[in-house]
């Protein structure tokens, strides 16, 4: 193992040993995916830059403008997953103010607002936004969590899925 393959993590600063992707090429980088076993957390190394994480995730690059990224089956599948996600909540909670921080296109959103939610998204800049404001009409904030003005006890449930690999740093 090389002495750049030690890396520490970045939530709990134990040393990583070994990298659980490799070589992954994109925008002239060559990027790298670590694996804690310790939080069970993977994080990109070199950690890319905010505009080269919104560059990657813009619309060309991440998602077509019609917000789909997949086959259709895929897509279909994602749909499903989505409502056991909306199951999984309302398992706690039936109803209320919902927030999904890295709603990306907001199905689910979408569903849980047809399911009679308020529902407020977050994402990381407005081009990333624009599909769910524009297809489902969801109100998203955008941009550091700093700026969100979300009043305290104003939400009911905050959803957070695969977005801890996205911030900088994600102890702050």
């Amino acid at each position: 193992m090389n002495a750049e393959d030690r890396i520490s993590c970045p939530f709990c600063k134990e040393v990583v040993h070994g990298k659980a992707l490799d070589n992954i090429q994109k925008n002239g980088e060559i990027y790298a995916v670590f694996y804690c076993r310790g939080c069970r957390v993977g994080f990109t190394v070199p950690k890319p830059s905010a505009e080269d994480i919104s560059e990657l995730y813009s619309t060309g690059s991440y998602r077509i403008i019609s917000g789909k990224r997949f086959h259709i089956f895929f897509e279909f599948l994602i749909y499903l997953f989505r409502y056991q996600r909306k199951k999984r909540v309302e398992k706690f909670k039936k109803g209320g103010r919902i927030v999904d921080i890295g709603c990306g296109r907001g199905l689910f959103l979408h569903i849980m607002r047809r399911n009679g939610w308020d529902v407020l998204g977050v994402e990381l800049n407005d081009e990333t936004a624009a599909y769910a404001r524009e297809k489902y009409g969801i109100k998203i904030k955008t941009g550091s969590a700093l700026n969100w003005s979300i009043p305290d006890g104003s939400v009911d449930v905050i959803a957070l899925n695969h977005v801890l690999e996205h911030v900088d740093d994600p102890p702050e």
